[in-house]
C-alpha cells in the first residue's frame, strides 16, 4: 500500500467510528447533519489529496522517463567520445607516418640536390677539358642533369603535398 491509499483508510475508520458513536449515543439530528456535513468535507479533502497523489506520481513517473532518457544520452555520447578517442590515435598514427615519409622525402632531396650539384661541378670540370670530339657526351650528361632536376621538382612537389596533407590533418 502506498501512502495515499494508507490516508484514506485512516480517513475512512475515522469517519465510520465517528459516525457509530454518534449513533450509540443518539444524538440529536442536527448533530447528525452536521457529522454527515463534516464526512462530506473529510470525503472532498480526501479526493483532493488523492487527486495531488496521483498528479505526484504522475510528476516522479515524468521524471523517471526524463533520467532514464538522460542516462541513454549519456552513455551514446560516452560512445561517441570513445569513438572520437579511436579515430583520434587513428589520425596521429597516421600523421606520424606522414611525417616519417615527409623527413625521408626531405632526405632524398638534399641527396638528390647534392648529387645535382656534384654533377653540375663533373660538367663543368668535363667541358674545360674536353674538346668538341666529346661533345656528344657533354650533351649525354647535360639530359642526365635535367632528369634529376626533374627528379627534384617531383620529389620537392611531392614534399609539399605532404607537408600540405599534414596541415590539413593536424588541425
Amino acid at each position: 500500500m502506498n501512502k495515499s491509499n494508507i490516508i484514506i483508510v485512516v480517513i475512512a475508520v475515522i469517519i465510520i467510528a465517528v459516525m457509530g458513536f454518534m449513533m450509540a449515543q443518539k444524538v440529536a439530528p442536527e448533530k447528525l447533519e452536521q457529522a454527515e456535513a463534516e464526512k462530506a468535507e473529510l470525503q472532498q479533502k480526501l479526493e483532493e489529496v488523492q487527486g495531488r497523489v496521483d498528479g505526484m506520481s504522475s510528476e516522479v513517473s515524468a521524471a523517471q522517463n526524463r533520467v532514464k532518457s538522460m542516462r541513454e544520452e549519456v552513455n551514446a555520447m560516452r560512445r561517441q567520445k570513445n569513438e572520437m578517442q579511436d579515430k583520434l590515435g587513428e589520425v596521429r598514427s597516421q600523421m606520424e607516418d606522414l611525417e616519417a615519409d615527409a623527413e625521408e622525402a626531405q632526405r632524398a632531396r638534399k641527396r638528390a640536390e647534392r648529387e645535382v650539384k656534384q654533377l653540375e661541378q663533373e660538367v663543368k670540370q668535363v667541358r674545360s677539358d674536353v674538346t668538341g670530339k666529346y661533345q656528344s657526351k657533354i650533351d649525354d650528361l647535360k639530359a642526365e642533369i635535367d632528369q634529376m632536376k626533374g627528379r627534384v621538382e617531383s620529389l620537392e612537389s611531392r614534399n609539399t603535398q605532404l607537408r600540405e596533407y599534414i596541415l590539413r590533418h593536424a588541425q
